[in-house]
């Protein structure tokens, strides 16, 4: 399964960040690279808005199986209070089959993460605006078989970095390994983990998931 740094032809509703959301230099640098920022609605209410914690992947496959549209993989945009550092975190949001792009696990944000009180003030953010900061690098129909899903990238200053083993992608290691600088950014951005086939019977949302409504 194969990735590209820049996804072309976005032919699904969606507003672009701009500089209330993101500061002007992190802008440049992800255009740079050839990623785009986009708004993406948290979903507030109903049953879409009940996604499980940590299962933004399974969350949306199941409401792609039942309501139809398709799955827009990429990654959570978080900036850090060095205007330097921006952290890229794998996640998945829908594509309702009326085009419209929208974020079905508010739980992500409304866990309080103690352990990191900056990540939990930028989760806590994205609740309080209504919407994620996302950046879009694939669209797929559902999760089918063997899935992986983009790297988790930092950026800092001119270099850049990935905590996916070099020579064994199902393993994650926290000391960043395949480092490099901004100009060969492309060993990084296409870099994927591993993470096997989906069990999309784990959690509570959408149980009735395979009764197509």
């Amino acid at each position: 399964m194969g990735w590209c740094c820049v996804m072309k032809n976005l032919n699904f509703e969606y507003e672009s960040a701009d500089t209330n959301d993101v500061a002007a230099k992190t802008l440049r640098t992800l255009r740079r690279l050839g990623l785009k920022v986009i708004r993406v609605p948290l979903r507030m209410q109903g049953l879409s808005s009940k996604g499980d914690f940590g299962y933004c992947h399974e969350n949306v496959n199941k409401m792609v199986i039942k309501y139809g549209g398709e799955i827009l993989v990429g990654q959570y945009l978080q900036e850090y209070n060095d205007p330097n550092t921006i952290q890229l975190t794998d996640h998945s949001v829908w594509i309702t089959p009326e085009r419209k792009v929208v974020c079905l696990t508010k739980s992500n944000c409304e866990y309080d993460d103690l352990d990191n009180p900056i990540v939990d003030r930028k989760y806590k953010k994205f609740l309080e605006q209504g919407y994620i900061l996302f950046v879009p690098r694939r669209v797929t129909k559902g999760f089918r078989g063997y899935e992986t899903l983009p790297s988790t990238i930092w950026i800092k200053g001119n270099r850049i970095s990935s905590n996916t083993h070099p020579t064994n992608p199902n393993l994650i290691d926290p000391y960043h390994f395949q480092v490099c600088a901004l100009k060969n950014a492309h060993r990084v951005l296409h870099r994927v983990m591993n993470i096997g086939v989906m069990n999309l019977d784990k959690g509570t949302f959408l149980r009735d998931y395979k009764e197509v409504a």
